[in-house]
């Protein structure tokens, strides 16, 4: 077995274009999930006969129990994959350059102006 071989990026691609394309590789993941998400529910519309302009011959109930279970493996699986995703978010979002160390302390600002006189008397010494 080989090892992967990587192409030379020129010019070197930037700490936060790396975060952007990780992101948006995400983005594109989600994508391509709903897309699978809305043909799973398609094809159960299908198997009961109620998809618009479709019509095949009737679904016997081992049809719509084996179609249910085939699309309870694939929500199962779907759920896993968000749980990867937003842990691949997270720490895309945790590297970003935009959330480094706190800066040094900024300089005092002016003193205000003074407030009302004639306050209430503290107590008395001993």
């Amino acid at each position: 077995m080989s090892l992967p071989s990587f192409p030379n990026v020129d010019p070197p691609i930037q700490r936060e274009d790396a975060v952007n394309q990780i992101l948006s590789s995400i983005a594109m993941e989600e994508l391509g999930l709903s897309h699978i998400l809305n043909a799973e529910g398609e094809k159960m519309q299908y198997i009961l006969g109620t998809l618009p302009g479709l019509s095949g011959p009737a679904a016997t109930v081992k049809d719509v129990l084996n179609a249910n279970e085939s699309v309870r493996g694939l929500l199962e699986t779907a759920v896993q994959n968000q749980i990867f995703l937003k842990g691949k978010m997270q720490g895309a979002l945790d590297a970003s350059p935009m959330q480094g160390p706190t800066g040094p302390t900024g300089p005092t600002g002016p003193q205000g102006p003074a407030g009302p006189a004639g306050g209430p008397a503290g107590p008395a010494g001993a």
